[in-house]
């Protein structure tokens, strides 16, 4: 699971910087390449997310975010659903960001709680990044469509390092 986490997260990583140096790109590739591989990404994420609740017993908002991110990944490719989603596709991610974002808050004053380092500060960084951008994606689509892809990129670079550092040190605790 770890080995899996970091190659993600190395993913995202990459992805990310695509995003913010073609900005205008990753806006105009909202259409289906991007609801395919966000559909992927949510699914692969759900799975990891059911995955690790399962073995650590823990039956919370970890598993629950991760069935409803399979669930909504699989419901983009349903025939039809695609075009869709390609006209709503700003409100589906702006809302996923912000569950995204609140669940890693969540789990981060947890890793606060049981841990007391700082490592829980860079998840609730990016835990409001998440909120904010998906509650301004959802007000204001219309200009945030035009930063959207260098958000997104910045969002990507910031949780696939995330998913990298946790992985490794996963990795490490084993």
């Amino acid at each position: 699971m770890a080995v899996l986490m970091i190659v993600l997260g190395i993913v995202m990583v990459l992805g990310g910087i695509s995003c913010v140096f073609a900005p205008v790109m990753t806006f105009v590739g909202t259409g289906y390449i991007t609801i395919v591989i966000a559909a992927v990404m949510m699914i692969v994420y759900g799975v990891m997310n059911v995955v690790q609740a399962v073995r650590d017993k823990e039956y919370g908002v970890n598993m629950l975010f991760g069935i409803l991110s399979v669930i909504a990944g699989a419901v983009l490719f349903i025939p039809g659903m695609r075009i869709v989603a390609g006209g709503a596709a700003l409100y589906i991610v702006s809302f996923w960001f912000i569950i995204k974002g609140l669940v890693t808050m969540f789990l981060s004053l947890n890793m606060k709680r049981v841990s007391g380092g700082r490592e829980w500060i860079f998840g609730i960084i990016l835990g409001v990044l998440g909120v904010l951008l998906g509650i301004v994606s959802c007000i204001k689509p219309i200009v945030s469509a035009a930063l959207i892809g260098l958000w997104i990129g910045i969002y990507l670079i910031e949780t696939g390092a995330d998913m990298i550092i946790l992985g490794w040190n996963a990795r490490n605790i084993k």
